[in-house]
């Protein structure tokens, strides 16, 4: 290729990625939801500023009184590591706290990204396609979702990257930095420092963890009562209680569709065995540590916990991983671009392959993400069989990507051609 048509490429490149960005900017603004789960992180810090407790009965009432009934869920249930973050947001007005938030919210989301495809890609080798991850990424209804309603979904995409790096790199300051950010959403980052904590050579920077945790809430447990943290156990009890209808598991990601479809919609049993599970999965691959092909172990994990942990829809966006390492490492083509197609615009394809749950109020295209993530699991699996992940020499080109594509597209054309000719 001529040194103009490069120049050429990566001008085109650019600017695909510019536009990616700029709509996930622009398009959370034009819907009119900014900061709609902001709210709790920030009043959680008003309240801590008056020396009182977001686990009680305070939070409720302030909430009620400045933004009215809103969504069902008037209690806040993120720990209290939390502490520092919330009183830094209570110093700004709501309306400014959440635009900062939104900011810092697209940063960690294109950081987290990016962070994900230098992991597994060879940037040079492989622009065109890194190019689409990222746009798929950043154009993705997951993605999109999170930023408008203010969730913490970045927080784990952008400790789900510095973690692929630090596998890559063996860099002690990335993964510590990674288990942190993710353990801002614990009902992630715990998964993940379970496996870390498991595999002996990493026990230094897990203690670690452990220690700078320690030192986040100790301002916290300095100015309050301990008895906050048993608070904030109760908290977490009301997450699946029948009035908050959004966190029961028609509204769920992965497993618990399966149950949500015979009619079960809440169960604390069910979703402690889904957490078992996660953990499980989490303590297996930790011990399989090196016998795993290289690199194979973060990307399963992710994926497991995506299936068995009842999350939402915006949570999502962490599928880029198994999907990353599975396209980029693997050349599972067919399977990764399957799966996107599923999830990048999920609610558009939740309403055109008739592929939802009918239960669901919010999140309906739920099933999709279940689909996906099996999808993706059967193409890494596939790759552990074949001996892992592929050298350098073997990994798919742009040509050989735009190749299989063309195929598969072809092959989807025929079939819907054949069954309306029928």
């Amino acid at each position: 290729m001529s040194i103009q048509k490069i120049k050429i490429s990566r001008v085109v490149q650019i600017a695909i990625l510019v536009g990616a960005i700029s709509f996930m900017t622009l398009t959370p603004l034009l819907w009119h939801t900014l900061g709609l789960d902001f709210r709790l992180i920030w009043l959680a810090g008003k309240v801590w500023t008056e020396s009182a407790s977001p686990y009680g009965p305070t939070f409720h009432a302030d909430y009620l009184t400045k933004w009215g009934a809103g969504p069902p869920m008037h209690f806040w249930v993120y720990p209290p590591t939390w502490y520092e973050i919330s009183r830094v947001m209570a110093e700004f007005s709501y309306q400014r706290a959440a635009y900062i938030w939104f900011a810092l919210s697209i940063a960690m989301t294109v950081v987290g990204s990016v962070l994900i495809a230098k992991s597994f890609a060879d940037v040079k080798e492989q622009a065109w396609t890194v190019t689409a991850f990222l746009a798929a990424i950043w154009l993705s209804h997951a993605s999109l979702w999170n930023l408008s309603i203010g969730q913490t979904s970045a927080f784990a995409l952008l400790g789900a990257g510095l973690l692929c790096i630090a596998d890559k790199t063996e860099s002690r300051a990335a993964r510590v930095a990674g288990l942190m950010i993710s353990l801002f959403k614990p009902n992630i980052g715990l998964f993940l420092v379970l496996f870390y904590a498991v595999q002996r050579r990493h026990w230094r920077e897990v203690a670690l963890v452990g220690v700078l945790t320690a030192l986040l809430v100790a301002p916290l447990f300095a100015t309050h009562q301990l008895g906050e943290f048993r608070e904030f156990l109760d908290a977490t009890k009301r997450y699946g209680d029948p009035k908050m209808w959004a966190n029961d598991f028609s509204e769920s990601t992965g497993v618990s569709q399966i149950v949500s479809f015979f009619g079960i919609y809440q169960s604390e049993l069910i979703r402690s065995l889904t957490m078992i599970a996660a953990g499980l999965v989490a303590i297996a691959l930790g011990l399989s540590g090196r016998r795993l092909p290289d690199g194979m172990g973060l990307p399963l994990l992710v994926a497991a916990i995506l299936l068995f942990v009842p999350l939402h829809s915006y949570d999502q966006t962490l599928i880029a991983v198994p999907i990353g390492y599975a396209l980029f490492k693997g050349g599972q083509v067919q399977e990764t671009v399957l799966a996107a197609l599923l999830v990048t615009r999920s609610l558009t394809s939740a309403k055109l392959t008739h592929i939802r749950n009918l239960h669901a109020k919010v999140f309906y295209d739920s099933p999709l993400y279940l689909l996906a993530g099996l999808i993706v699991v059967v193409a890494i699996l596939q790759m552990q069989s074949a001996g892992g992940d592929r050298s350098s020499d073997n990994r798919a080109s742009d040509s050989d990507v735009l190749l299989r594509v063309t195929r598969l597209a072809k092959a989807r054309i025929r079939s819907a051609w054949g069954a309306v000719r029928q």
